[in-house]
This record gives structure tokens, C-alpha cells and sequence, in this order.
């Protein structure tokens, strides 16, 4: 018996809708692949990849191909919107411990997103070879 295709809607502008879509897209594309399903049902990675996306929309596919595939690089993604929260919550306290905190998050936000460009040119590059 054939199934019906799931019904798509189109990409919205939010980066975590727009992670959500993609995640709908793989359902569709790999109906069988039970990956998909655990991660949307583990709901932990959609924060951290919309971080990613967020911070990297031109590579929005490339970043929920790797989410998909590594539990890795998910985590790097868990991390860095993690630290992007920390980040915000420290510029909201003005005492000099605040000013402080803001400059270590601020740098660790910015590790961790070169990590995550790091990953995805490797990737890119690597299917651009053909690898």
C-alpha cells in the first residue's frame, strides 16, 4: 500500500521554524528513516540547531544535514545556543561581575560558532570532492 505524502508547508522565516520544516522535509524524503522521528521526538536539538541556523542561514541545510547525521555536532549545536542564552541573560546585569561574564560568554559564543563554520566548510568541501 502506497502512502500519501506528507503536506509540506513552506519554509517560514523564523530559524527554528524553519529547522522544523527541514526536519518535516527529511521526514518526507527518508519516510523510513527512524533518526528523524527519534530526534524530533527527543525535541533537544531543535533549540541549539535554530542557534546554528540562526547564526548561519545561508547554511541552513548543510546544518541539518550534520544535526541529522552526527549527535556530535547536534551537541556543539545544544552548546552554542546555550551559550548565546547565557550571553543574553549576562548583558542584562549591569554590575561589573556582569560585565565580566558578558566578555567570557561573548568569546565562547564566538568558539563555538567558529567551530560550527568550521564543521560545515570541512562538509562542504568534502562534497564538493565528491567524499
Amino acid at each position: 500500500r502506497e502512502r500519501a505524502p506528507k503536506r509540506l508547508l513552506a519554509p517560514p522565516g523564523s530559524a527554528f521554524l524553519t529547522v522544523l520544516y527541514l526536519l518535516r522535509l527529511a521526514e518526507c524524503i527518508y519516510p523510513a528513516d527512524t533518526g528523524v522521528a527519534r530526534l524530533r521526538r527527543e525535541g533537544g536539538m531543535d533549540k541549539g540547531v535554530a542557534s546554528a541556523v540562526r547564526r548561519f542561514p545561508a547554511w541552513s541545510l548543510e546544518i541539518c544535514r550534520l544535526a541529522l547525521a552526527d549527535a556530535g555536532f547536534r551537541s556543539l549545536c545544544d552548546d552554542f545556543g546555550d551559550a548565546e542564552d547565557a550571553l543574553t541573560r549576562w548583558r542584562q546585569i549591569p554590575a561589573a561581575d556582569g560585565d565580566v561574564r558578558t566578555t567570557e560568554y561573548a568569546t565562547l559564543v564566538e568558539e563555538l560558532a567558529d567551530e560550527i563554520a568550521g564543521i560545515v566548510l570541512l562538509r562542504r568541501e568534502a562534497h564538493a570532492d565528491g567524499t
